[in-house]
């Protein structure tokens, strides 16, 4: 029996009539068996006829209303839209009840075989709620923590819908070089099938540089509000007449990092006719504010995974110290447990530094990053984190958003983060994309150890003292 999880891209035309099915990640994961025989599609949502019990999985059914079997080795033919199709369709969610399987858009053959290439077999929360609408061209509003699969889940149907012609058609802002640069490859990767031209535009790279690719000319450019800025309105290298998206990337961190007006500045120059997505792990009233004077008719998602689903695949921990006992536990702790991929957090430059300096005398192999450092600096060290070959990154609160680095066994907060959203952040760093990870907190005084609990209980999370094994 053929073996799927909730959320697979599936093609039923390799099934044949009658081939059962086990679909997984229903009643609580034991799976429900049925049988496909004949489909129909109607209103959003592809149902097969003939009244078996378990509704289960179709592509395109045979046109609105029909109620046609699968021939037997053929693919199965149908409409969607006025259009005849064989696309595989996006399994977007089951209805406990009715064992119902929802379908919403689909992809084509060429996008599906690139997805399972850049390892998309599985779709999360995030990516199954924003894809069908961004597809069916709404603008929107999307709440969702990093390590969600939120970059993916507006590239997808952004590079879907747009074709490669060297102009300009997808603008994405993002807070930090670093996040522009991981964008800009994943979008690489996810339009491989299309030849799309993806370029990454950020201070701190040479502008000569930047100026001679714009002329050869980009589809979709990731970059910082200050160089877009830059190149729009001072080096006049951009031009925004072909632009059909704006995508917003961690809002919420522009806004904070004094961006607004940036935004403002550049939404206002693009075409009226365009589709705007926005992306935030919080919505303060800044970013709702936003939202109203830019989008038309937004869809506001929150994906189940924004904050139980996701942190509660981490294991939070706290330990009790002194500032003259902070060095001591850290080193200790890194020597008995000898994690393979560790980020330690404080709250300013000179004591990142300290850190790296304690550690290296300690003989642990250990590099920082900090806004202070070069761009060429910053990005050797975090490739060389990211390919494993240092196993310590100490790091401001600069690298707690737009890392995306696989398997961090441990978040280390020697400094006690300066707000609760600087916490969810930084221990967002493991247990990314459904990976397990483990938070450990430093915390100086009864003060730090209370708020530590009480974020704990407000976001529904475990918090516990931490013992060394």
């Amino acid at each position: 029996m053929t073996g799927f999880e909730v959320g697979s891209l599936i093609d039923c035309s390799l099934f044949q009539e009658g081939e059962k099915v086990k679909i997984t990640g229903v009643s609580k994961g034991k799976g429900t068996a049925g049988v496909i025989k004949k489909y129909h599609f109607s209103r959003g949502r592809m149902t097969h006829g003939g009244g078996y019990p378990h509704r289960l999985i179709g592509s395109m059914g045979g046109g609105r209303g029909s109620n046609q079997g699968i021939p037997k080795g053929k693919k199965m033919p149908g409409r969607m839209g006025g259009k005849k199709t064989t696309q595989p369709a996006i399994v977007e969610k089951i209805d406990q009840a009715s064992q119902i399987i929802f379908l919403r858009g689909a992809v084509p053959e060429k996008t599906k075989k690139n997805l399972l290439q850049t390892g998309y077999s599985q779709l999360t929360d995030i990516q199954l709620q924003v894809i069908p609408s961004a597809l069916a061209g709404k603008d929107m509003v999307a709440q969702s923590r990093t390590g969600t699969g939120k970059t993916a889940a507006f590239l997808i149907p952004v590079c879907e819908k747009i074709e490669a012609t060297a102009q300009l058609q997808v603008l994405i802002l993002v807070p930090t070089r670093e996040l522009s640069l991981q964008v800009s490859e994943e979008a690489k990767k996810l339009s491989a099938h299309k030849n799309l031209r993806v370029l990454a535009v950020y201070g701190g790279d040479p502008i000569r540089k930047q100026l001679s690719f714009l002329r050869r000319g980009a589809d979709i450019i990731v970059g910082t509000p200050g160089r877009i800025i830059d190149h729009i309105f001072t080096q006049k290298s951009l031009r925004l007449d072909h632009l059909k998206f704006v995508v917003l990337d961690e809002v919420d961190e522009m806004i904070s990092k004094g961006f607004l007006k940036d935004i403002e500045k550049i939404i206002k120059k693009t075409p009226e006719q365009r589709q705007t997505l926005l992306f935030s792990a919080t919505i303060p009233p800044q970013v709702g504010n936003f939202a109203q004077r830019f989008c038309h008719n937004p869809d506001y998602i929150t994906s189940e995974q924004q904050e139980k689903g996701a942190i509660n695949n981490i294991q939070h921990y706290y330990i009790e110290t002194t500032s003259t006992q902070k060095s001591h536990i850290l080193t200790n702790f890194l020597q008995l447990n000898k994690p393979k991929s560790t980020i330690v957090f404080a709250n300013t430059k000179r004591k990142v530094e300290q850190i790296k300096e304690n550690l290296s005398q300690k003989n642990l192999l250990a590099d920082y990053i900090h806004s202070g450092l070069s761009q060429a600096r910053r990005l050797r060290v975090f490739d060389r984190f990211k390919k494993k070959q240092m196993p310590l990154l100490v790091a401001t609160d600069v690298a707690a958003r737009g890392l995306d680095v696989k398997d961090i066994n441990y978040v280390v907060n020697y400094d006690f983060p300066q707000t609760q959203d600087f916490y969810i952040h930084r221990v967002g760093r493991t247990g990314r994309a459904g990976a397990s990870g483990k938070a450990i907190t430093f915390v100086n005084s009864p003060k730090e150890k209370g708020q530590l609990l009480s974020l704990g209980r407000q976001r529904e999370f475990k918090v516990e003292k931490f013992i060394n094994p």
